[in-house]
């Protein structure tokens, strides 16, 4: 399930990635489901290039993404539970 910030139906609504488009940092707020041990997310350029895997608290919580380091382009951001995907979302870098 592949969503942009135009999306008007999310199934995770608690689970955020702003500002979209990005410059700086990225930040992603999460919350799980119940029953959730191992949550992830790995963000991949548009060609499937796997560039950063980033493990997430099974709380609620916050996450901030330096982009410094990434080049200007669009990435996936896919989120994992369980090993499992639950939503992926496009994200610009300016």
């Amino acid at each position: 399930m592949l969503h942009d910030r135009d999306s008007a139906i999310c199934p995770f609504p608690a689970t955020k990635f702003y500002p979209n488009p990005a410059s700086l940092y990225l930040t992603i707020d999460y919350l799980s489901e119940e029953n959730v041990n191992d949550s992830y997310v790995i963000i991949s350029t548009i060609d499937g290039t796997v560039i950063q895997i980033i493990e997430l608290s099974t709380a609620p919580s916050s996450t901030i993404i330096n982009l410094r380091d990434y080049s200007p382009g669009v990435y996936i951001i896919t989120l994992y539970e369980n090993g499992v995907q639950k939503e992926s979302h496009k994200v610009t870098h300016l």
